[in-house]
């Protein structure tokens, strides 16, 4: 049963890590009340990593 609705929408889930996309239909607003923007520098990648 679950396995049938899995099938029928299969097109409503993501295959890979490209098939997502962006969306400009709706926007998200998110309250900071008055925080300052918090800027940081990006973290290092760890050597084991590095490759990927």
């Amino acid at each position: 049963m679950v396995s049938g609705l899995l099938v029928k929408y299969s097109d409503t889930f993501s295959k890979d890590d490209w098939d997502l996309g962006l969306t400009h239909l709706t926007e998200h607003p998110i309250n900071t009340e008055d925080a300052a923007p918090v800027k940081q520098r990006p973290r290092r990648v760890l050597l084991a990593y590095a490759d990927e």
